[in-house]
């Protein structure tokens, strides 16, 4: 009997306890949910990271760009004919661009300068030289074809400075030569093609790259070249002048004409 009596007292003991212990909360479907839309976040925003990292393929865009272009001008006045033994006008030019990103991401400002220089010889008695200076702005657009070409319309302003200079051949040849001057401003439309070709292997054509281009438009200039004031250019101002020195006009000249044009360019 009185180890029966122990043997409830016992049981009795042990459910209390079991009734006094903290229960472990079970895991809800609520909560798993939310872990797991925190854990999907999570991921989403490392990828965002990662994408935009410096270190990322298409990231560090390139603005300044060094340019070289060698092109050919045709100028279509007949009175180009007394100052070259053709139409064409052979024109490099250097310049640097930048691009504003804050801007457009495919617009590129320019500064160039260019220079042209041709010679003939008239009827043997006299060479004809003519000289081009050429300062010009420009902004350039460029529209992607595919991953590394683009096509670029290109509009630009110039500042000419045009000089002619005429020498007398045989028994003249020693007498300072006529020399005349202009300056002018034109306006340009161009549009080309240009390949890019990341410097880094598996780099990003808005990296640094290598360009190569192609292009062709027209230059308009509004107003002729006027060399109606060529003079004599007397190096030394201290020889007397046997004959008064008077102004010879050589005529006008219009600069206008089409382009064609082939560079290469370093952007970095």
């Amino acid at each position: 009997m009185r180890a029966l009596v122990l043997m409830s007292v016992v049981l009795l003991a042990g459910a209390a306890l079991a009734d006094d212990a903290p229960m472990l909360p079970s895991p809800s479907s609520d909560s798993v949910v939310a872990e797991g839309l925190d854990a999907a976040v999570l991921g989403t925003s490392a990828a965002s990271a990662s994408a935009t990292s410096p270190s990322a393929a298409d990231a560090g865009s390139a603005p300044l760009e060094l340019y070289l272009r060698l092109g050919t001008r045709w100028i279509t006045d007949p009175r180009f004919d007394a100052l070259a033994d053709s139409d064409t006008l052979f024109r490099p030019e250097i310049g640097v661009g930048y691009a504003p990103g804050w801007l457009d991401d495919r617009l590129t400002l320019e500064l160039g300068y260019a220079v042209s220089s041709v010679s003939t010889s008239l009827f043997d008695v006299m060479q004809s030289s003519f000289t081009l200076h050429a300062i010009q702005g420009a902004a350039a657009y460029a529209i992607p074809v595919h991953r590394f070409g683009t096509v670029t319309a290109r509009a630009g302003a110039s500042l000419l400075f045009a000089s002619v200079s005429l020498e007398e051949d045989g028994a003249y040849s020693n007498r300072p030569p006529l020399s005349g001057a202009d300056t002018l401003f034109g306006l340009q439309g161009v549009l080309g093609y240009e390949l890019a070709l990341p410097l880094e292997v598996g780099g990003a054509p808005s990296g640094p790259r290598l360009g190569l281009s192609a292009e062709a438009g027209y230059e308009v200039v509004p107003t002729h070249a006027n060399f109606d004031d060529v003079r004599r250019d007397v190096k030394d101002p201290t020889s007397p002048r046997r004959i008064p020195a008077s102004p010879v006009d050589a005529g006008r000249l219009d600069l206008s004409g089409w382009i064609l044009r082939f560079g290469g360019s370093l952007r970095f």
